[in-house]
């Protein structure tokens, strides 16, 4: 493999924040995620992670060397597409098509990779309902396709998981206490839903129920809501929320009781070369992690 996979597992356990996600998210073992940190950390001489009841969060100097491996990553896969095969060549034009959650979180980046990678392609996007099972690419042309579910039946070949979160503005007093479903918690909640799936009907039938404020397949109403309101809570997935996090705008509230997750999967045409879709992938990974 062209590039150092200790980079990819550091870049994967930093956005997951567990290491049996991470295991299962790259194929391999959850020993062999905590061998390779292992390592790094140790070629480096510095601790990347703190541990605490299964989870992982970033140091300081962790904080750093993310840009840092970000940056190294970007340029193995610039460097392989400048001497890859000619047959590996983007077709032009491309349509990246993308579900409403990725649409408001991450589309405007990944056109903005795809610009820089392939600067003969044209680009052009999509925003695709969210409806399964998705309509076949078979038959067409030049699409590469992203989207997410809470349809755990779809198998393993996901390229990222995101968890659903709680949320809430760092001015709210909301953000110190935990969510429970105690009739008597006061706050109200806002609610991404663009699966047909069902996941979230269970959800928020189980932990919400009538405190449920407003349903919408629309991020970015909800995170306006959040900052005008700081007694409301969003439930979302996290990577909807990523720049609001980075910024301090948003913070995570603790809800042990949403354990729920969506799976995020990469599509594409028969035509469109197997380097592509890894280098989608790859950037789409990197998006998802926290700080990048």
């Amino acid at each position: 493999m062209f590039g150092d996979f200790r980079l990819q597992v550091f870049m994967t356990l930093s956005r997951t924040g567990n290491f049996t996600r991470a295991a299962a998210e790259l194929g391999i073992s959850q020993p062999a995620v905590s061998q390779n940190i292992s390592e790094l950390e140790k070629d480096l001489g510095t601790r990347l992670f703190s541990r605490s009841r299964g989870e992982v969060s970033l140091t300081p100097q962790g904080r750093s060397f993310l840009e840092y491996a970000r940056r190294i990553l970007y340029w193995y896969d610039s460097a392989r597409f400048s001497f890859g095969p000619a047959s590996d060549a983007c077709p032009s034009p491309m349509t990246l098509e993308v579900t409403p959650d990725l649409a408001s979180s991450v589309l405007s980046r990944l056109l903005a990779s795809l610009r820089m990678h392939f600067h003969d392609v044209l680009c052009q996007s999509a925003t695709i309902p969210a409806m399964y099972p998705m309509s076949p690419l078979s038959g067409r042309e030049n699409v590469v396709r992203l989207f997410s579910t809470l349809d755990g039946s779809m198998g393993e070949d996901y390229a990222a998981i995101s968890p659903v979160c709680a949320f809430a503005s760092s001015a709210s007093s909301s953000i110190f206490s935990e969510i429970s479903e105690d009739d008597g918690d006061y706050r109200q909640f806002a609610v991404f839903d663009c699966w047909p799936d069902g996941g979230i009907d269970a959800l928020t039938g189980a932990v919400f129920g009538h405190r449920e404020f407003l349903r919408t397949d629309s991020a970015e109403s909800i995170k306006k809501l959040l900052l005008s309101d700081p007694r409301l809570i969003g439930i979302l997935p996290r990577h909807c929320v990523i720049d609001e996090l980075r910024d301090g705008t948003l913070v995570q509230v603790p809800a042990p009781h949403i354990n729920l997750s969506c799976r995020l999967y990469c599509d594409v045409s028969d035509d469109i070369p197997s380097s592509t879709a890894a280098f989608v992938i790859r950037r789409l990974q990197e998006l998802l992690s926290y700080g990048v």
